[in-house]
């Protein structure tokens, strides 16, 4: 599946995204590159996701997970809730925000 697909799915909203990850476990969202800023995140499923180059700037984000997911050169400016992440995985610019697991 595509990149875009991915985001159109994102786009439905989080309980849409979330059912959707439920149903699709063994797949690997790719959403890098995607200008998620400002956006309602709260209680997304992001595991296992590959969100590199992902802008997260002024996004919410509170019980959102991110287990297992790449973060790298994702831009996580202005964050203000704290989101489950592998510190290996996270770029410098989010361990401000984010609780390791």
């Amino acid at each position: 599946m595509a990149s875009q697909e991915y985001h159109e799915i994102l786009k439905q909203g989080v309980e849409v995204w979330n059912q959707w990850r439920k149903e699709h476990r063994d797949v690997r969202p790719d959403l890098s590159g995607e200008d998620l800023a400002d956006a309602d995140l709260n209680d997304a499923r992001f595991s296992f996701s590959r969100l590199n180059r992902v802008r997260f700037s002024d996004a919410q984000l509170h019980r959102a997970y991110f287990v297992h997911s790449d973060l790298s050169n994702a831009n996580c400016s202005r964050l203000s809730t704290a989101c489950p992440v592998r510190e290996e995985k996270m770029p410098t610019s989010c361990r401000n925000y984010v609780v390791v697991q």
